[in-house]
């Protein structure tokens, strides 16, 4: 067995070099001063077509308006009908990517759950109640906001289930049971448009209660701290800015030894950032940002696996919001929590909660949220599992130590509201030499080593993120059982 498994790690290995390779075979145009935008979008009949443009640094441009497709234009920044999800790649080619995907737009959709099948391109409302016995290979799932669905792959509502709340999601799996559930949750109304010092009062109102695994020991810090013992540093195409820690003890180290205190952050201190932001289709999205200044990863097989210096984690709650002049209606839907690369979607009813705060629980060590305690397996490899261990050791009332801010998905811009002040750190300027918004919070990673990887490249922050610059990205809360 032993001989076995370092044999089947080197197949893996291998097929992975292999793909890499092969995905890396177009080589594209390097200009000074350009960004290479590269738009890959679903042509006739499914074929894949590219067009590649070069835009001068900090200046925007309207989108082809010949990448059309008839009745179509959802996900994304919209163009004349065309719809963009992006993807940030900042790398030698300074390349930035955007997917057009062109998807039904569900705006006006008058239906409790949409449920379009493999074979039909009208779609069977159902209402809020139980089915049985339905037997449907479903492709797209629209949840109207304020209801929650669960789909089951087996009769009696049993077997694998996926969880879709409010909005769409497509699963493309055959199901044959389903429940349409109504979220129960107090609503909060205003006689007017809501205020900057309303959204304040929401984002503290709604904050989470977070608990610390009671074997953390590298807990939240402040911006204010890393921009202290960390230096912003242009990355390598010298156009982007990243921070880089001082220090070699703090670069190299696991970190659980590490001379460098301020890795460990403060178990008392540190902020939540918390960034209310108006979202597309009726909903007010609540983020919360937490940093901390060390992720310690996975031992897979004795060797680190994830560990990086400087970390951002974050859980938002989703409102649907109904606001005109004269009254606005907020009620809380969903809490969106973050594991490394994947995403759940509790709906508010089911979440723990102290008064109207719901609980999160971060993992030990990765910083990944969770809504409940206990060991959650997010990954089945082949030889292991990858997990999370949450309990409750220390508690976090965010509410206390909260920055807030309101941020404009479609301008990208952010302002402070209620006492705070905007933290210009937290802006899109990441080419100004002299301002302080970076790219990545932390190091770059170091080579791999055999079968693992010493060290990660740190992640982007708040700003670079989906939750708050996509003004689209609330359209899929869904979860998948693992």
């Amino acid at each position: 067995m032993k001989k076995i498994i370092p044999f089947v790690l080197l197949c893996v290995l291998t097929i992975c070099t292999f793909v890499g390779l092969v995905g890396c075979e177009k080589k594209y145009e390097i200009r000074e001063g350009q960004t290479l935008v590269v738009f890959r979008y679903d042509g006739a009949e499914g074929k894949q077509d590219e067009e590649t443009f070069y835009i001068p640094h900090d200046e925007t441009f309207s989108l082809p308006t010949d990448l059309k497709k008839e009745g179509y234009g959802f996900v994304g920044w919209k163009h004349n009908g065309l719809s963009v999800r992006d993807n940030w790649e900042s790398g030698q080619n300074d390349m930035l990517v955007f997917e057009a995907i062109f998807e039904k737009d569900y705006k006006d959709l008058n239906a409790t759950c949409a449920v379009w099948d493999n074979k039909s391109s009208d779609y069977v409302d159902y209402p809020e109640g139980e089915y049985d016995n339905i037997n449907v290979k479903v492709t797209d799932v629209v949840v109207k906001a304020g209801y929650k669905a669960t789909f089951y792959s087996k009769r009696g509502f049993s077997g694998k289930r996926a969880d879709v709340v409010c909005y769409k999601g497509y699963l493309n799996r055959r199901v044959h049971s389903l429940k349409v559930e109504k979220i129960v949750s107090d609503e909060e109304t205003f006689d007017h448009a809501l205020t900057d010092d309303d959204l304040a009062y929401l984002l503290k109102e709604y904050a989470p209660k977070i608990w610390w695994d009671k074997n953390e020991r590298y807990f939240a810090s402040t911006v204010e701290e890393a921009f202290k013992n960390f230096v912003r540093v242009p990355s390598g195409d010298g156009y982007y800015y990243n921070l880089d820690a001082v220090g070699s003890d703090a670069y190299f180290g696991s970190g659980e030894n590490c001379a460098c205190s301020f890795v460990y952050g403060d178990k008392n201190g540190g902020k939540i950032y918390a960034f209310a932001v108006k979202k597309e289709y009726v909903y007010l999205d609540l983020c919360y940002y937490i940093f901390e200044p060390f992720n310690y990863g996975k031992d897979i097989l004795g060797k680190p696996y994830g560990n990086h210096i400087g970390d951002w984690e974050h859980v938002s709650v989703g409102m649907k919001l109904d606001e005109s002049e004269t009254r606005t209606v907020v009620k809380p839907l969903f809490m969106e929590t973050s594991y490394h690369a994947w995403r759940d979607y509790t709906p508010y009813d089911a979440l723990e909660k102290e008064g109207k705060h719901p609980v999160a629980y971060i993992a030990c060590k990765s910083h990944g949220t969770w809504p409940s305690a206990g060991t959650h397996v997010y990954k089945n490899a082949v030889v292991l599992q990858l997990k999370d261990e949450c309990s409750q050791g220390t508690a976090w009332d965010t509410w206390n130590t909260i920055e807030t801010y309101a941020y404009d998905a479609l301008t990208w811009t952010g302002r402070g509201v209620g006492e705070s002040v905007w933290n210009p750190c937290f802006d899109k300027n990441v080419l100004d030499p002299d301002g302080t918004a970076v790219i990545h919070w932390g190091n770059k990673g170091l080579p791999d080593g055999v079968f693992y990887r010493h060290l990660e490249t740190a992640p982007t922050g708040p700003e670079q993120k989906n939750s708050l610059y996509n003004y689209y990205a609330m359209n899929a809360p869904q979860t998948y059982e693992v």
